[in-house]
């Protein structure tokens, strides 16, 4: 179980609640980060869909006892406190490069009616990706996606069922799936329109004057938000004679759709 915070609509403000949230239905033990925590070896990380029934799904991604290699599984719920395992979508025996995933990842929902997670398996190395015509019960065989990379992936999928897909390392880029079938991807690179546009507060070192992680929201039918971070001396600290700022950054972006 875990405490959380509620944010009720039209407040600015957060309310935690210690009662906890549970999730049940494991099929064999997790291996938290140290029994002294007592902490679970699984995390709740990106973005909650709904079913066509209502039920609210998420992804959680974590270690199994024994296992070095994490992996990603769906739950479902139907009041955001009390989630059961649905299904894996990708686990510890996944055959895609990388040592450190399946773990970090986003879902959406495609035009003819599937579920897509993307998913890091490591940095430097393409997201892999599977689809679920179940509503999530079963998913495809993980695929890798060349070409799109590599932490924190964000996905949104807008009104006429084109994908956008927000990620790096190396780099800041958006994708934006035409096809919207989830295989042919057109990139942006946001680091460069954010060089040419804020030469005062360039990203050079490419992987280390930001993190990387990105965020996409949908504004309508041809504007989204691209979201993203510059931190000018990477994981360090700002040295204290510094004149120099780590800032989040707030770029709008046209789609252009094609006919």
């Amino acid at each position: 179980t875990a405490s959380y915070f509620l944010c009720p609509l039209g407040k600015r403000e957060l309310i935690l609640k210690t009662d906890g949230i549970r999730v049940s239905g494991w099929d064999r033990p997790d291996r938290g980060p140290d029994p002294k925590l007592n902490l679970s070896g699984f995390v709740f990380n990106g973005q909650t869909q709904r079913l066509k029934d209502g039920t609210y799904v998420a992804t959680l991604y974590g270690n199994y006892k024994g296992e070095k290699r994490t992996s990603l599984v769906l739950a479902e719920s139907r009041d955001g406190r009390d989630w059961r395992i649905r299904g894996t979508i990708a686990d510890e025996h996944c055959k895609l490069p990388g040592d450190e995933g399946p773990s970090e990842s986003a879902m959406c929902r495609m035009r003819d009616g599937r579920l897509m997670s993307v998913f890091r398996n490591a940095s430097f190395v393409p997201f892999g990706q599977a689809f679920s015509s179940d509503e999530g019960k079963t998913w495809s065989t993980p695929v890798a996606m060349p070409g799109v990379f590599s932490v924190q992936p964000s996905l949104q999928t807008m009104s006429d069922g084109t994908v956008l897909l927000s990620g790096g390392r190396p780099g800041l880029y958006l994708w934006v799936n035409a096809d919207r079938e989830g295989r042919v991807w057109e990139q942006v690179d946001i680091r460069a329109n954010h060089n040419e546009f804020a030469k005062g507060d360039p990203i050079i070192r490419v992987g280390s004057n930001s993190t990387n992680y990105a965020e996409i929201v949908v504004l309508d039918d041809s504007h989204l938000l691209y979201i993203y971070d510059r931190v000018p001396y990477g994981w360090d600290k700002l040295p204290a004679k510094s004149s120099d700022t780590s800032s989040v950054w707030v770029v709008r972006v046209t789609i252009n759709k094609k006919p």
